[in-house]
């Protein structure tokens, strides 16, 4: 067949069914999870939105609890899988475009998981629909599964092997084309630590993988000249600072710049950059061990860093940091190439944090 050209008969239904699926803010959201929505409400209704649209053409569909979906095509006992995910990351700030609607513009198509990954499971879908209207035979019986938690940590997808049918082979519409042989590590790390601090209250970052892009650290006082050396951090970092002074104290926020985990280059971490200016400013012993932590990105401070044979170089991301009434705690999204594991990664952590004058624990 010319696929080129078959293709094209499917893009204004394709974009319509795109366009349903983006209207969802799936993301997951303890406070609404119910029976067969253990991802909440807006999670379980893009879910059902994915399998009225299979049921509307046709084909057969299991509902895996809330947790995912399966819609299969074929016959036989040899399977193949295509495995995308619904769920997306908060939709954050400064979108051009709404962020819950496709919007097409100079061949681009804008939208919360267009391309992570409602995009590529429902191309999927699309290519499937198009080898059954072809009648073009198959040898597998395929199954395209779609969950909702794989932004958080992928507790649809345990849950799925444990319950439910695994494919014997497939592949992971959910990355650049035209092939990743493999995929890094992952691994969170936290850090806690009681001990005592300046810092009043800092709550920072949504997710473990996205690099957080503001954040606010409130203190009880700021003397002019401390406000005049945050302005000039500020400046040489090369970022937007303010100072908001009230009743519970002094409040400063940074905005940096938000980036995806996997390429926390391309960002600027605003909770890491005041974790520095309070440890050096109040000579904060908690909040210069921290920095020195958490600083770079490749982990050199803590001995993890490693230029990967075949996967490149491993990555690190603070993503949430949770501090106040002298209680820290700290989330670390880790990715790591094959030439090192997690055993390593975290008796090189344990070592980092016995060397501090805090006592942080990883």
């Amino acid at each position: 067949m010319d696929f080129n050209t078959e293709v094209l008969k499917y893009k204004d239904d394709f974009l319509k069914d795109l366009n349903t699926l983006v209207s969802y803010e799936s993301v997951r959201d303890e406070s609404t999870k119910a029976e067969n929505a253990p991802f909440g409400k807006n999670c379980r209704d893009v879910l059902d939105a994915m399998l009225d649209m299979a049921k509307r053409d046709g084909f057969e569909t299991k509902d895996i609890d809330g947790y995912a979906g399966v819609v299969e095509y074929g016959q036989g006992e040899e399977t193949f899988g295509v495995l995308g995910h619904l769920d997306i990351v908060p939709l954050g700030e400064g979108w051009t475009k709404d962020p819950l609607k496709v919007t097409l513009e100079n061949g681009y198509i804008f939208g919360r998981g267009v391309m992570d990954d409602k995009g590529p499971a429902l191309a999927g879908y699309y290519a499937l629909k198009m080898i059954r209207d072809l009648n073009i035979p198959l040898k597998k019986r395929v199954m395209l599964i779609t969950g909702c938690d794989e932004e958080s940590g992928m507790e649809c997808m345990n849950y799925y092997v444990d319950h439910a049918e695994v494919p014997q082979m497939g592949f992971v519409p959910d990355a650049n084309f035209p092939v990743i042989y493999g995929e890094k590590g992952g691994l969170h790390v936290g850090l806690v630590s009681s001990d005592a601090t300046v810092i009043k209250k800092l709550h920072a970052g949504s997710r473990p993988n996205i690099v957080i892009g503001k954040a606010d650290v409130t203190v009880d006082v700021m003397s002019y000249q401390q406000e005049d050396l945050f302005k000039f951090y500020c400046a040489t970092q090369g970022v937007k600072g303010s100072i908001k002074r009230s009743e519970d104290g002094v409040t400063l926020h940074i905005d940096g710049a938000f980036a995806h985990a996997a390429m926390p280059y391309n960002g600027v971490n605003a909770a890491v950059l005041l974790l520095n200016f309070i440890g050096e400013a109040y000579d904060d012993q908690l909040s210069k061990d921290l920095y020195f932590l958490l600083k770079d990105w490749m982990g050199k401070p803590v001995g993890i860093e490693k230029d990967g044979l075949y996967m490149s170089f491993l990555t690190m991301n603070t993503g949430i940091v949770n501090m106040e009434n002298n209680e820290t705690d700290i989330l670390i999204d880790i990715r790591y190439p094959n030439d090192t594991n997690a055993d390593e990664i975290m008796a090189k952590f344990d070592a980092a944090c016995a060397n501090l004058t805090s006592n942080i624990k990883a």
